[in-house]
């Protein structure tokens, strides 16, 4: 739900803008629509969405994506565990469901029962 300009320069800033095609914010659909656009070019298979919350996760699941959570709280170890595991098991074809499911069920239990601003 992030405007693109603030994700392109967020992106810039972090020297990572070079490294996707399209940076997609809000303003060109909905994650669920964005994700079936990638599936048009890759296989379900070899996509791999990671997200920091739950309607991440359901874009993903919508699409019969993988996922890959960045737990609240917890973001530096969720980062660490991708670089130095889950991204070369991922890219190997060995990040299956059993594995995946534990990580979700954990970034889960991690989100907050209710949203900060309903509170």
């Amino acid at each position: 739900g992030t405007p693109g300009e603030a994700l392109t320069r967020e992106w810039t800033e972090n020297g990572i803008d070079t490294f996707p095609c399209v940076i997609a914010g809000q303003e060109m659909g909905k994650k669920t629509e964005h994700l079936a656009l990638v599936k048009e070019k890759y296989p379900a298979g070899k996509i791999l969405m990671l997200g920091d919350a739950l309607g991440d996760l359901n874009a993903a699941i919508d699409n019969g994506l993988h996922f890959y959570p960045v737990n609240p709280g917890h973001e530096e170890d969720s980062w660490e565990l991708f670089h130095d595991e889950v991204a070369d098991m991922f890219k190997s074809g060995c990040y299956h469901s059993e594995y995946e499911m534990e990580l979700i069920d954990t970034f889960k239990g991690l989100l907050p029962a209710e949203p900060p601003w309903k509170k």
